[in-house]
C-alpha cells in the first residue's frame, strides 16, 4: 500500500503532467519530474518507434557536466530493451548483480554511467499497448521493498498515460493540419471545376465528392481536438483535487462536458456489500437509493471491470434498465468501477445521448478517462480515510490527561522522620512494585504514599497514603 507522502508525490506528477498535452513536452517533464520525485539520479524516457525499436525522446538531467556518466546512453539498454520485450520490471539493486546478470554489457551501457549503485527499468504501458521504457539510475541502491516497487511502478503507470495522451494529441493535431490542407486543396480543384462543368460533368462531381469527403474529415478532426481539450479540463481538475469531495465536486462541474455524457452517475458500496446511488450531476436532487442487482450498475460492481454497452444490447442484457427514469432518452452507456483495497468500492456510470456512434478510438479514450475519474476518486477516498483516522487518534490522545504518579517516603533520622521522593512513575501500577521493592531493600522505612498529578491541574488529583504491608 502506498504511503501518504508517495500519494502526495503522484499528485505532483499529475499535476505536472497535466500542464501540456503536446508529446514533447509531455517527454521532458515525465522524464524530470519522474527523476526528481523518486530520488534518482538520472533518468531517461525511450519510446516505441515505427520499427518497434526503443529510441530515447527525453532525459533528466538534460545538460549534464562533462564526467565519465554524463548523460544516459543515447540507445537504450539492454535491460531497457529486455523489459520492453516481456512488459516486466526489471530491479538492479546492486552494482555486483548488474555484472552477474549482464555479463557483456559495460555498466556504463546501464544508463548514468558506471559509478551509479542501482538501476530500475519501467514499461510504460497504457490501454494494454507498450509505450516505452522509464529508466532510472540511483546513486544509493535503495530498497527495492514491496512499497517502493508499488510507487515506482504507479509512477510509471502515470507517465505512460501522459505519454500516450500526447501521442493521441500530436496525430490528432496533424490529422486536423492535414484535412485543413486537404480541403484547402479541394476548394481550388472545385473552382478550377466549375469552369468546366459543362465539358466535364463527371470530374465535376468525383471533385465536388472530393471535396465533400475532406470538410467531413475536417470536421471529425475539429470534433476530436475539441473532446481531447474538454477533457484535459476534466484532468486537469482532477489533478488539483486534495479530496474525495474536491474530485466530486470536479466531476459535478467538468463531468458531463468532459465526457460529451447526458447523466453522469455515483454508486458506492454500502455497510451491507451492496451498491447506494449518489445523484452526482444531471440528476435531481434526491435521497440516495439502492441500485437493483440486475442493473448494468451491479454487473460493473460485481466483475470490478469497465463495461461499455450500446443502446440495444443495454436493454437486451438489462431490461430493467430500460425502465429506469434517471436514464430517459439515452443511448450508449459505460460503467468503470472504483478500485478498492478489496475489489470494487463503487461504480462511476456515464450515460451518452441517444443516436451518438462512437468509433473503437473514441471507446477507448472514454474508458481510459472514466478509469482515470474512477481512480481519482479511490485514491482521495483513502487519502480522506487516512486523514480523518489520524486525526480521530490525535483527537482520542488529546482527551485523556496525562497523569503522573509521585512516590514518596519517610524513614527514622537521628532525630526524626526524614522525607524523601522515591521517583516518579507513569501508572500506578508501577508506582506500588517500586513501594515493594523499597520496603524489601530499606529496614528504617516508617511510611509511603503515592500522589497522583494531572499535568494541566495545578494541585494533586489524589493523594494515597499505603500501609507497607500493602504495598
Amino acid at each position: 500500500m502506498l504511503t501518504p507522502e508517495q500519494l502526495t508525490r503522484l499528485l505532483e506528477l499529475a499535476r505536472a503532467l497535466s500542464g501540456t498535452v503536446d508529446h514533447a513536452d509531455v517527454a521532458a517533464i515525465a522524464a524530470e519530474r519522474a527523476r526528481v520525485l523518486t530520488g534518482a539520479a538520472a533518468a531517461q524516457l525511450a519510446e516505441m518507434d515505427d520499427g518497434d525499436e526503443l529510441a530515447p525522446i527525453a532525459e533528466s538531467p538534460g545538460d549534464v557536466p562533462a564526467r565519465p556518466s554524463a548523460p544516459l546512453s543515447t540507445r537504450a539498454s539492454e535491460p531497457a530493451r529486455e523489459a520492453a520485450r516481456t512488459r516486466t520490471a526489471i530491479w538492479i539493486a546492486s552494482r555486483a548483480e548488474a555484472r552477474a546478470g549482464y555479463r557483456n554489457v559495460p555498466l556504463v551501457a546501464f544508463g548514468g554511467g558506471p559509478e551509479h549503485a542501482a538501476w530500475a527499468f519501467l514499461p510504460l504501458v497504457a490501454d494494454d499497448a507498450l509505450g516505452g521504457v522509464l529508466t532510472l539510475a540511483f546513486d544509493e541502491a535503495p530498497a527495492f521493498d514491496p512499497s517502493t516497487r508499488a510507487f515506482l511502478a504507479e509512477v510509471a503507470s502515470a507517465c505512460a498515460n501522459a505519454l500516450a495522451r500526447g501521442s493521441l494529441f500530436a496525430r490528432e493535431r496533424d490529422r486536423a493540419d492535414a484535412s485543413d490542407e486537404a480541403r484547402a486543396s479541394g476548394e481550388v480543384r472545385q473552382l478550377r471545376s466549375d469552369r468546366l462543368v459543362d465539358d466535364r460533368t463527371h470530374l465535376f462531381e468525383r471533385e465536388r465528392f472530393a471535396r465533400a469527403r475532406a470538410e467531413a474529415e475536417a470536421v471529425v478532426a475539429v470534433h476530436l481536438a475539441d473532446s481531447l481539450e474538454r477533457a484535459q479540463r476534466l484532468t486537469a481538475a482532477l489533478a488539483h483535487a486534495e479530496t474525495e469531495e474536491d474530485v466530486v465536486a470536479a466531476l459535478a462541474a467538468q463531468g458531463l462536458d468532459g465526457f460529451g455524457a447526458a447523466l453522469l452517475t455515483l454508486a458506492r458500496r454500502t455497510a451491507g456489500g451492496g451498491l447506494e446511488l449518489v445523484p452526482l450531476a444531471g440528476v435531481p436532487a434526491s435521497a440516495p437509493a439502492p441500485v437493483d442487482p440486475a442493473s448494468p450498475e451491479a454487473e460493473v460492481f460485481r466483475t470490478a471491470s469497465a463495461l461499455w454497452l450500446d443502446a440495444p444490447e443495454r436493454v437486451h442484457r438489462f431490461p430493467a434498465a430500460a425502465h429506469d427514469p434517471l436514464a430517459g432518452e439515452t443511448g450508449s452507456w459505460l460503467g468503470a468501477p472504483l478500485p478498492g483495497p478489496e475489489g470494487a468500492r463503487g461504480v462511476l456510470a456515464l450515460a451518452f445521448p441517444y443516436g451518438r456512434a462512437f468509433t473503437p478510438g473514441d471507446r477507448a479514450r472514454l474508458t481510459l478517462l472514466a478509469e482515470e475519474c474512477a481512480s481519482a476518486l479511490s485514491r482521495c477516498a483513502v487519502r480522506d480515510a487516512e486523514a480523518a483516522a489520524r486525526a480521530a487518534a490525535l483527537s482520542e490522545k488529546l482527551a485523556k490527561p496525562l497523569v503522573t504518579f509521585v512516590v514518596q517516603y519517610e524513614e527514622e533520622g537521628r532525630d526524626r522522620p526524614d522525607a524523601r521522593v522515591l521517583g516518579v512513575f507513569s501508572s500506578e501500577a508501577a508506582a506500588r512494585e517500586a513501594l515493594r521493592e523499597l520496603d524489601r531493600t530499606r529496614s528504617l522505612l516508617v511510611r509511603a504514599w503515592i500522589t497522583s498529578w494531572a499535568l494541566d491541574v495545578p494541585l494533586p488529583v489524589t493523594r494515597v497514603e499505603v500501609a507497607l504491608a500493602e504495598a
